[in-house]
């Protein structure tokens, strides 16, 4: 995860970013969000949204490893 905030203008803060492992040293972005806000409320509802997604999809989510950028 990784959250960019020099390149988005407003209404939006930051572009957050969910990469994806495709091997150990390869990783591709896999979600991007723009986001309007940086609190932990935000980041709970972009969680909340992405799950939703995922599960009218069929799609199955499987975290091996999660690392972040986040400062």
């Amino acid at each position: 995860m990784d959250g960019t905030f020099a390149i988005v203008r407003k209404p939006f803060s930051q572009l957050f970013t969910i990469n994806v492992y495709l091997s150990d040293h390869v990783q591709v972005p896999g979600i991007y969000v723009l986001m309007s806000g940086k609190s932990t409320r935000d980041y709970e509802a972009v969680r909340i949204h992405i799950h939703i997604i995922y599960f009218k999809s069929n799609v199955e989510i499987w975290a091996k490893l999660t690392t972040t950028d986040l400062k």
